[in-house]
């Protein structure tokens, strides 16, 4: 079973608020054929956008983060609290 109708897109997050460098990189997978098709909202990312009121359009579908565990981007652990400003400001931005 895949969790990603269509193709997976992917991005890395270098740098957070202000374009300043993040020591510990985001990665983003998620399904820009759920975002274009309007799939159901993604209740997590309208939670932390305020509800959408901020987007132009509501991202939707599946969004995996994960933070590097280091600037090699070699390995992961659990993006927390400390990453939802970034991310934030990340689905504002890019929607």
């Amino acid at each position: 079973m895949s969790y990603f109708p269509g193709s997976c897109q992917g991005i890395v997050l270098k740098e957070g608020l202000n374009q300043g460098p993040l020591r510990f990189p985001l990665q983003i997978w998620y399904s820009q054929e759920s975002i274009t098709k309007g799939g159901p909202v993604n209740r997590a990312i309208a939670g932390i956008t305020k509800e959408g009121a901020h987007t132009p359009k509501a991202w939707c579908g599946p969004v995996i983060v994960l933070k590097f565990s280091g600037t090699r981007l070699e390995g992961y652990s659990d993006a927390g609290e400390c990453e939802l400003a970034t991310l934030s400001a990340y689905f504002i931005e890019h929607q």
